[in-house]
């Protein structure tokens, strides 16, 4: 038996057990994923070495934290500082990040953006900006502290503090990547700045409304539905991450001799969601 966790905090939301669960289920695997609330500032290694997994899905507030732990970080997750998926690879721990791609590939079928506006600068909202660049998509970056937007200005983002942002541009994407709204009615930004951001989006269809949080709805969401934006919500997003961090954990497991070869990333989406549909 393989085992795996989502490490997090809080973490009761999070539907990575189902998901998982039912592709190694689908798959006819021995994988067991159950979810993890660390504590504050807790080394997400050193729980994993301790409860013997094969595998981990991080989410906040460790996405960051986790990266200087890793012993090998692969794929784009250095240079975007945020890792979401660890695997143990003999006596090592390599780092992943799927966030990146999963966010693009739901984003991609929906709008062509020409200048989006992203909430946060966490861990999902370094993926987040990064994949938006590879695309060549301008992008504005609001935070409330100054600190975590110091690595976007020096990469070349145009930064601002909340208190200091006025939104009179016209975004055709507005991303909330914070945790507001996640456990308690907040918004990413004041009411007046998210009113003032939204009426500027009013009566296109060709905008969107990103709410990373999965698994209810927003007062942010919630606005932009009672407001009829074209909006979504993270948990297709969720499930396309999971597919590619999937194509990590089953080459950790060596399902070869299992199952002949290792489903790709579209194999492993289209399994978990028809089962979740």
């Amino acid at each position: 038996m393989n085992y795996f966790a989502v490490f997090g905090r809080p973490i009761a939301h999070s539907q990575s057990p189902l998901i998982y669960n039912t592709l190694f289920a689908r798959l006819g695997l021995s994988g067991r994923y159950s979810s993890y609330l660390l504590e504050e500032n807790a080394s997400v290694v050193e729980v994993f070495l301790r409860l013997g997994l094969t595998g981990a899905n991080v989410t906040l507030p460790f996405k960051e934290s986790v990266l200087s732990e890793c012993d090998e970080v692969r794929g784009v997750a250095k240079e975007i500082g945020s890792v979401n998926t660890i695997v143990k690879e003999g006596d090592k721990i390599i780092g992943y990040n799927s966030d990146a791609e999963g966010f693009y590939r739901t984003l991609n079928k929906r709008i062509s953006p020409k200048n989006a506006l992203l909430i946060g600068a966490g861990g999902s909202a370094k993926a987040i900006a990064f994949i938006l660049a590879q695309h060549n998509i301008p992008l504005t970056i609001v935070n409330r502290s100054v600190s975590k937007l110091e690595r976007f200005k020096t990469q070349g983002f145009s930064v601002c503090l909340s208190d200091d942002f006025n939104p009179v541009e016209k975004y055709d994407l507005v991303i909330n990547a914070t945790s507001a709204g996640l456990q308690d009615d907040n918004l990413p930004l004041s009411s007046e700045q998210i009113a003032a951001i939204f009426k500027n989006m009013q009566g296109s269809q060709d905008v969107l409304v990103y709410e990373i949080i999965y698994g209810r709805t927003t007062p942010f969401l919630a606005l932009a539905k009672n407001l009829q934006i074209p909006s979504v919500e993270g948990f297709e997003m969720l499930m396309m991450q999971a597919a590619l961090s999937a194509t990590h954990f089953l080459k950790a497991m060596n399902v070869y001799k299992d199952i002949g070869s290792v489903p790709d990333k579209d194999k492993c989406f289209e399994i978990i969601s028809s089962a979740l549909e």
